[in-house]
């Protein structure tokens, strides 16, 4: 009898693992595949590395900063300021540098005066206002992206800035992605404010403690790295890899867990059962024992995405690539954007050859789930490519220059937390205090998909009180 099983070993997995053994819980990891990580790939590649999965994490994760300190790891961290970090947009005919500066940007020819006028104007109109156009009935039921952007910046910005940028971290549409998640800083400034612009207005000049600048993060020896440092605190017989969980039964207060491994079959009990998956795999589990739960976690879509990790010789280019990589805000592409992986951070940089990470698909792409992984990368991700790097090239790029690394098609990649997730929120928080309350869902598809927020899900688990309130128990 364990304490806790925990279903699913990537971030969220191993991160509840580990802190449920600083607690000294007797718990079980069970991951189906060979290997522990999920989604975290470090692949090593000459002097460099690319990561099939997420690339850097913003260091704004107070459970990351900690973490990697109790780790150990402050010496394998590579960090770069994001403000020198460059990151370009690719409007369907060039790359323009995306700069912080409004006189910049106008003079750069994305945004034209005209989208600029009606950003002005909503910026002086909003901040006359006294409050924000849109009724409680609105904000309960949840705004598109498109709706709440438009709104507060206008249309060329939104389309052009706004979205494409959502491309990069959620693949979505955004007709469809709710603003309360997919743009939460922007959303609760709104409400709170009255709008965006008079919450800005409200900081400035404000005397303020010293904020640490933020940079995006990574590891020597790739992401995959801190994974490693995880597994490596938790002891071997609390893990168990090749391990397919087949069905969940309830038996009393106790929690039947059956697993398969090739033709072995074993069974575990636990007081409280983990599930760090994604939530179409927690809901198949849950269909015979909590059947309610399992409804409203199959309602949350996923969007599909193939990556593409390639290298192209540095001798075709005539100018130095110098920055984060590339979105794409052509209507056209199926290419989302690219991350130009060995110019991340100095330490990755070949003499020869840049290493490239390219996406493509998400939940307006849907198409690529009825082609190859060949189809893909010879008929859109060669072809745009080259039509992409234009002006930074020396010479014409021809198909045998592009020389694939990896490749990687995942059907369901990214969940979509689009309006009304709230409401499936609400109802599986419910349902989890109220009705199951010894099963607990960890993972990005609750409050958001950054690495940050899959961290802090773990603090669903509450520990802490947990260890209080037994202790309290044992003293009386």
């Amino acid at each position: 009898m364990y304490d806790y099983i925990i279903v699913g070993a990537g971030i969220s997995g191993l991160y509840a693992a580990y802190n449920l053994s600083k607690h000294n819980k007797s718990f079980l990891l069970l991951e189906k595949n060979s290997s522990l990580g999920g989604t975290w790939k470090s692949i090593k590649y000459k002097d460099s590395l690319f990561e099939l999965g997420p690339n850097t994490i913003i260091d704004s994760s107070k459970d990351l900063q900690l973490l990697i300190e109790d780790l150990e790891l402050e010496s394998e961290v590579l960090k770069c300021p994001l403000k020198e970090s460059k990151r370009y947009i690719f409007d369907g005919t060039e790359l323009q540098e995306l700069s912080s500066n409004p006189l910049s940007l106008l003079f750069s020819g994305l945004i034209s005066t005209g989208g600029f006028l009606d950003f002005l104007f909503k910026f002086f109109s909003l901040t006359q206002s006294s409050k924000v156009k849109i009724n409680d009935e609105e904000f309960q039921k949840g705004e598109s992206v498109r709706d709440f952007a438009e709104r507060n910046f206008g249309k060329e910005i939104t389309r052009k800035l706004l979205e494409t940028f959502l491309k990069g971290v959620w693949a979505g549409d955004p007709e469809k992605l709710s603003a309360d998640y997919a743009l939460k800083i922007l959303a609760q400034m709104e409400k709170e404010h009255g709008s965006i612009f008079k919450a800005l207005l409200s900081k400035f000049g404000k005397s303020k403690a010293k904020s640490k600048a933020k940079s995006i993060i990574s590891f020597k020896e790739g992401l995959q790295s801190l994974c490693t440092a995880i597994v490596n605190k938790i002891a071997a017989e609390n893990i168990a890899l090749n391990s397919k969980v087949n069905k969940i039964e309830l038996e009393a207060d106790k929690y039947i867990v059956e697993t398969s491994s090739g033709e072995e079959t074993k069974s575990f009990q636990a007081k409280n059962i983990i599930f760090a998956s994604k939530s179409f795999e927690v809901a198949e589990l849950l269909g015979a024992i909590a059947p309610d739960l399992s409804e409203e976690l199959n309602e949350i879509y996923y969007a599909p995405i193939a990556l593409f990790a390639y290298s192209l010789p540095k001798s075709a280019f005539s100018k130095d690539l110098d920055g984060f990589g590339y979105l794409s805000a052509a209507e056209e592409f199926k290419t989302l954007g690219s991350i130009w992986a060995s110019q991340l951070f100095p330490e990755r940089n070949l003499d020869d050859e840049y290493v490239f990470l390219s996406f493509i698909g998400g939940a307006k792409n849907q198409e690529i789930l009825e082609l190859s992984e060949d189809c893909l990368w010879n008929q859109y991700i060669i072809p745009e490519q080259k039509r992409v790097y234009g002006k930074f090239l020396a010479k014409p790029l021809n198909d045998f220059d592009f020389k694939l690394l990896a490749s990687k098609k995942i059907t369901r990649a990214i969940p979509q937390l689009n309006i009304g997730h709230a409401e499936i929120n609400s109802k599986i928080k419910s349902l989890l205090q109220n009705k199951y309350p010894n099963i607990h869902l960890l993972g990005n598809y609750m409050e958001g998909v950054a690495i940050k927020d899959a961290l802090e899900s773990v603090h669903t688990l509450d520990l802490e009180t947990q260890d209080t309130f037994q202790e309290a128990l044992t003293t009386a």
